[in-house]
């Protein structure tokens, strides 16, 4: 069997039941320095594909590439 034969069933397997499971809710987080609402392109991107999926998006944020803003962001959308 060819490598990308087990790929195919295997994505075909994990969509299924993917599907099975109903919507999620996701928060996004962007980590830049540089990045601002207006030019985050990745996470209007993402916000836009999250709910086209029928997901639901909680919350988008761009915090700076520090570790401590990360981990503060991450503990904030934990509770979301």
């Amino acid at each position: 069997m060819a490598k990308d034969d087990k790929r195919s069933r295997s994505t075909s397997k994990h969509r299924t039941k993917a599907s099975e499971k109903g919507p999620v809710s996701l928060f996004l987080v962007t980590v830049s320095d540089s990045r601002t609402s207006e030019t985050d392109e990745n996470g209007k991107y993402l916000g836009a594909a999250v709910r086209d999926a029928g997901h639901t998006l909680t919350g988008l944020r761009i915090v700076p590439d520090e570790p401590a803003e990360i981990e503060s962001m991450l503990e904030v959308a934990e509770t979301l």
